[in-house]
């Protein structure tokens, strides 16, 4: 048999109902606004991770760009007096003999890092950033995406020095004293012309590199604020 038990409370009266259909509702709106706040601190997190992590990799590679600055002073010194002691020397029964300048020691080119910047496009968190601040980021980013473009014609130039000992039996690169007709005169001012071109767009783009990088620690606000920093690294390191 079945035992029917009276109801323990009175029937809900309408006020009653709207006060407990308040109390859920109430509760389920505390219950999104701590989540959206939670999301809220998270994303502030992150946004300011972010922002540091970015500040160290910009103060880290100014360590870098000064030791490729390095280099490429060195390169370009001994290019101008390279191409100065093949141009100085005098004919004789059409040829010129000339010792030529020490190179430098062979220190390659350390990469800057860009690591943080990348993660944060895959990953989305670019998105966290205020505009102004996304833009200036990217302008580090679009300077150091060109690191491929301006190292490699480099590269190509210097192997045309080491080519050219390859084909005459004259290397240009060791200091040793060479015996060239006019013609192979000619050939290795053009190699170094086109050496030092390539070295001195190499210094550019490290200056402009570093000067963004710079403007970044700065806490420049715009864009366009960043030019003085690119202009006066790129005067500094001429």
């Amino acid at each position: 048999m079945i035992d029917i038990h009276p109801p323990q409370h009175a029937p809900m009266t309408r006020r009653e109902f709207f006060t407990h259909l308040f109390i859920v509702i109430l509760g389920i709106l505390i219950a999104i606004g701590l989540e959206q706040t939670v999301e809220v601190l998270h994303h502030r997190h992150e946004r300011q991770a972010l922002i540091e992590g970015f500040h160290r990799e910009c103060a880290d590679n100014l360590k870098v760009f000064d030791f490729d600055l390095d280099v490429a002073h060195h390169e370009i010194a001994w290019e101008q007096a390279s191409l100065a002691a093949l141009r100085n020397a005098q004919p004789r029964g059409g040829y010129i003999i000339v010792t030529m300048p020490q190179p430098p020691a062979q220190d390659n080119l350390q990469s800057p890092s860009r690591s943080v910047w990348s993660i944060a496009k895959t990953s989305g968190k670019v998105e966290l950033l205020p505009e102004n601040l996304a833009e200036i980021f990217d302008r580090v980013d679009t300077e150091g995406a060109h690191w491929n473009d301006v190292v490699q014609p480099a590269t190509t130039a210097f192997q045309r020095v080491k080519s050219f000992g390859d084909r005459t039996g004259y290397p240009l690169n060791t200091g040793a004293t060479v015996h060239l007709t006019l013609a192979q005169r000619d050939d290795a001012e053009a190699i170094f012309d086109s050496h030092l071109v390539e070295f001195e767009q190499e210094r550019i783009w490290i200056a402009w590199w570093k000067g963004a990088s710079i403007s970044v620690l700065r806490g420049v606000q715009s864009r366009a604020d960043m030019e003085d920093d690119i202009r006066r690294a790129n005067i500094a390191s001429r």
